[in-house]
């Protein structure tokens, strides 16, 4: 489990460093675009371009981490342990 929230957080806390701004290449990455989005909201002055991408950005990440699950439950060794 620790790997895996390396792989969360690191994203999350680089969106938090000052002088991060939300572009159009940092709003393609999961999870550091959503800090960078938050931060613009607050400060209102999110561009709705840079909040499109966004979450068509989140949209794919998870339609794809469905997918991957989706094809890991498919084995019954996955499902019932056997």
């Amino acid at each position: 489990l620790g790997p895996c929230m390396m792989v969360v957080f690191v994203p999350l806390y680089v969106g938090l460093i000052p002088g991060q701004k939300l572009s159009h290449a940092t709003a393609a990455i999961p999870l550091m675009n959503v800090s960078l989005t938050i931060k613009e909201i607050v400060a209102g002055t999110v561009e709705p371009s840079m909040l499109a991408i966004t979450y068509l950005s989140l949209i794919l990440t998870a339609g794809l981490a469905l997918a991957a699950c989706s094809l890991m439950f498919r084995r019954e060794s996955a499902v019932f342990r056997s």
